[in-house]
């Protein structure tokens, strides 16, 4: 019990309906929280839950992580990875062994069609090579210049990248204009043109 005056202490013993010695009776065997029996059955509480919580985290990170295939036993409940044919603890015959076969292979076969990460976009590159683009642009200009001269494949070709180039038109259009009225885009433009007739050159 700290150091209180005689008037704090009549205070308490008051306010408990008890006198100013059975107050400071009671107050000795208390802590600052509580008297010392219940002080040391909440340091063992949470002991206890700290012990409890550490055990299961320990529990958690020793057990490996069931991955796709993985099985558990039916005669011991021991969780085997999906590779094993027997179980490891009692030696029964995993369940099912022509479905685990097929998911086993069937990983094997994503493992092998994964490419390398590096080249995963080349398939999707093939359409814009510069010959593609020149003849792209070759089906524009004898579109323009003479229909005829076009075989039907050619002509729906070229009738659909005109009408595309259309859309690319009025979405641009559409945009908020550029500072400087427009002529930044226009500039642009123009160059983008004189590029491409450069490189067709």
């Amino acid at each position: 019990m700290g150091a209180r005056s005689a008037e704090a202490l009549a205070k308490r013993a008051a306010k408990r309906n008890m006198t100013v010695e059975e107050y400071c009776k009671s107050e000795q065997g208390k802590g600052s929280n509580g008297d010392a029996a219940s002080l040391d059955a909440k340091r063992q509480a949470a002991e206890d839950r700290q012990a409890a919580a550490a055990g299961a985290k320990r529990a958690r990170a020793d057990a490996p992580r069931p991955r796709h295939g993985d099985w558990t036993c039916t005669g011991c409940q021991f969780q085997n990875f999906a590779s094993r044919d027997e179980c490891k603890q009692c030696e029964n015959d995993a369940p099912n062994k022509d479905e685990r076969e097929r998911v086993q292979a069937a990983k094997k076969a994503a493992k092998e069609k994964t490419s390398d990460p590096a080249r995963a976009w080349v398939d999707s590159v093939g359409k814009n090579t510069v010959e593609h683009i020149d003849e792209n642009r070759r089906l524009r200009d004898a579109y323009t210049k003479d229909k005829t001269t076009l075989t039907d494949e050619e002509r729906t070709r070229a009738e659909a990248l005109l009408a595309r180039d259309e859309r690319k038109k009025q979405k641009k259009g559409q945009r908020s204009p550029a500072p400087g009225g427009g002529a930044v885009r226009q500039n642009r433009d123009e160059w983008r043109d004189l590029r491409r007739q450069q490189a067709a050159a």
